[in-house]
């Protein structure tokens, strides 16, 4: 990823953090690991995955996300799952 890139990403994610968002905790099943993300509730499951990329560094088509125990479909919205501030989704790889 070149430099004008990563500061584009950079730039979408510092927007949601200012304008109104819940954080959500990002735990890989690969190693346990938990980062908080900030995003809002009116942002697709993709979008969640765009960060998550950021992140980690996996592409988007790689990843499933979970959430009680249910796969978190691309298209749906955050609050289509009542996913809340401080709630846990699971990142498999």
């Amino acid at each position: 990823m070149n430099i004008l890139n990563f500061i584009l990403k950079i730039r979408k994610f510092l927007f949601i953090i200012f304008n109104g968002s819940i954080e959500v905790n990002i735990k890989l099943a690969s190693n346990n690991q938990i980062y908080n993300l900030p995003i809002r509730k009116s942002e697709t499951i993709f979008k969640l995955k765009e960060f998550c990329n950021i992140i980690n560094n996996i592409p988007q088509d790689q990843q499933t996300l979970l959430f009680n125990e249910k796969i978190l479909l691309d298209e749906k919205l955050i609050s289509d799952y009542r996913i809340e501030n401080n709630h846990t989704i699971i990142l498999v790889k």
